[in-house]
């Protein structure tokens, strides 16, 4: 199972060899030469100086000179085309604004149209834009188009205001009191000698395991109670992992 492999093309279908009239930038076509309806697109798009990548090359694609515009061809939907990690890398090698076109042969266009609408919000694209036209055979030619947002990550933007609304500034909002932490009081177990009535920090349980631990020590020592495995005078390497003579 190729990421892009063209299947055999079961369809006598050619795209529309006119260069789309935002030609414009650093052009990236993705399209097979195995295609043969791809075949005059290829042509027209490398006269005019585009990028050409074979469909199982996009994935790997740098991101060092991003592209202006990405049309993708084929006529018959290549495999995992429609997947996520295809409009990631998309989004990656394009500047902000740029456009995104595809234009597939199929069979189910409405699962493809589903598909690339999905995973092109998902990817950080915006505005998709679905269009379908009769193609051979009762297929359907399905094009779709999106575009990468004109700001960047972490980009901000000043806000206009209107009609006698005031803008807060948040840090104003402080009032330079140091307040204590809900829950834990004025104080707590740390200073004092014995754990709190009503202790909440996890001291009080400690002690009581604590309290457990000595009682079972001092009555081996005392000998009313028996040890169960009898190592204990055996050392660490003998005693239950339980045993309170331990370490």
């Amino acid at each position: 199972q190729s990421t892009w492999g063209v299947s055999p093309h079961v369809h006598s279908f050619h795209f529309l060899t006119m260069l789309p009239s935002n030609f414009k930038g650093r052009v990236l076509v993705v399209a097979s030469k195995a295609d043969e309806g791809c075949a005059q697109v290829i042509k027209n798009y490398a006269a005019a100086h585009a990028h050409i990548c074979e469909p199982t090359e996009l994935l790997a694609l740098a991101p060092s000179q991003p592209f202006d515009c990405v049309s993708c061809f084929a006529s018959k939907v290549p495999e995992k085309a429609t997947d996520l990690d295809v409009f990631t890398k998309l989004y990656e090698i394009t500047v902000p604004g740029a456009q995104i076109t595809m234009q597939y042969v199929t069979d189910m266009p409405e699962e493809v149209e589903a598909a690339l609408s999905q995973n092109c919000l998902f990817s950080g694209f915006i505005d998709p834009k679905p269009a379908r036209s009769a193609g051979p055979n009762g297929t359907t030619v399905l094009q779709f188009a999106c575009k990468k947002p004109e700001w960047g990550w972490g980009a901000s933007a000043a806000v206009a205001t209107s009609g006698g609304v005031e803008l807060v500034d948040e840090s104003t909002l402080l009032d330079g009191k140091a307040y204590e932490a809900m829950g834990k009081g004025k104080s707590d177990c740390s200073t004092k000698p014995k754990a709190c009535a009503n202790c909440t920090c996890g001291r009080k349980e400690q002690e009581e395991k604590a309290e457990v631990a000595d009682a079972t020590k001092k009555a081996l020592e005392q000998g009313t109670v028996r040890s169960s495995c009898g190592n204990c005078y055996l050392g660490d390497a003998f005693r239950c992992a339980g045993c309170p003579y331990r370490g």
